[in-house]
């Protein structure tokens, strides 16, 4: 049968514009199941971000599965949805093609149609990491009828060793945002797709494709992502000026709806008169969110003394820039403290750069 398998979609107040990324993750996502024309859909938890999902978040997932009526759809609610008296799960009324496991430990039974395939899936509520565990114990779990294709939906982080013990099928599990490929044990498999629309840099999710029968899947991984972190870096050594290093950056990096982190390496020309603040500058408005870390290594004979006179000149250009986008009298202060500890010489400005890094955003 063909599945698709997500998680941690986090669908919050739509009116939000930080949810326009989230909103089309999860288009993507049914547009998967349409195109691969899945059997069954898999979510396995965060389909919501708490307390901020509204009738209206509700009205807009509903829609979307009823867009893929012939699609059997399972969603065990996470921790930061759990299926409360209060929740979405529980005060509205879901399309006959979705089931949500509300309770314990709990399974459905199916026979698809068009192969005739046998299906157990197994699914929870979220109530916590305690019982994520406790409800796979041996003592408390029941023993997996092998004539069914046997399925486990869950939020959490489950011992492995657990998972082994129980055998099913294939597990599919939700929390974790990064994807961890298919892991398999001796006696069953799992995966955790990752987040779909992932948060931050250190984030890399999506969705499982693929086919799933008694003993043996194939899956690919498919990102859905509408907004993606990327962390890049870009070597200066051969670069001459300051607007080289602009017009590289600008060269390299050209997905202007992305969040980059940019490392510059390498050992800049003895020449090179580098500023943060420049770079800056130059960069206000081209991307939505860009961080720059200056990450160098010197040559020690390249590093020439900085008189405080020149010290001076420039923390006070620094503060010129700095003031207007601070509390300038915040920043006065910050100057008239610099200025006070100056010594007579000090490193570059550059080696000082080497270890600061600054962002470059619009709202």
């Amino acid at each position: 049968m063909q599945v698709v398998i997500c998680a941690d979609i986090h669908l919050g107040n739509l009116a939000k514009e930080s949810m326009t990324d989230h909103k089309e993750a999860f288009l993507r996502v049914i547009q998967n199941v349409q195109e691969t024309k899945a059997s069954m859909l898999l979510i396995a938890g965060d389909l919501f971000q708490g307390d901020e999902a509204t009738a209206e978040t509700f009205q807009f997932v509903e829609k979307a599965f009823e867009s893929i009526p012939d699609t059997c759809i399972f969603i065990s609610p996470g921790n930061n949805d759990p299926a409360t008296p209060t929740s979405l799960y529980i005060q509205e009324t879901w399309p006959e093609n979705v089931f949500i496991f509300t309770k314990g430990l709990e399974a459905v039974e199916l026979t698809l149609p068009e192969t005739e395939e046998a299906v157990r899936v197994y699914g929870m509520n979220y109530q916590s990491a305690q019982t994520v565990s406790k409800m796979l114990a041996p003592e408390n779990f029941p023993e997996l009828d092998p004539a069914y294709i046997n399925i486990l939906l869950m939020h959490g982080t489950p011992d492995p060793e657990l998972l082994n013990g129980c055998g099913f099928d294939f597990c599919a599990l939700g929390h974790i945002h990064n994807h961890s490929g298919i892991i398999t044990l001796d006696q069953t498999a799992y995966a955790y797709p990752g987040a779909c629309q992932p948060k931050g840099f250190n984030q890399e999710g999506g969705i499982l494709i693929g086919t799933l029968g008694k003993g043996n899947y194939t899956f690919t991984f498919k990102d859905v992502a509408s907004l993606h972190y990327r962390e890049v870096s870009l070597d200066v050594s051969a670069i001459q000026t300051q607007d080289e290093i602009t017009a590289q950056i600008l060269h390299h990096f050209t997905g202007t709806n992305d969040y980059y982190r940019l490392t510059l390496t390498g050992t800049p020309a003895p020449q090179l008169r580098f500023s943060l603040a420049q770079l800056r500058n130059a960069l206000a408005g081209t991307y939505p969110y860009m961080q720059v870390r200056a990450r160098f290594t010197r040559d020690a004979a390249s590093v020439q003394p900085l008189k405080s006179g020149e010290l001076a000149d420039y923390l006070v250009k620094e503060a010129q820039y700095t003031g207007t986008q601070q509390d300038p009298e915040l920043v006065r202060l910050a100057l008239e403290y610099a200025l006070s500890v100056c010594p007579d010489s000090v490193q570059t400005p550059e080696e000082v750069y080497g270890r600061e890094e600054f962002h470059s955003h619009e709202d």
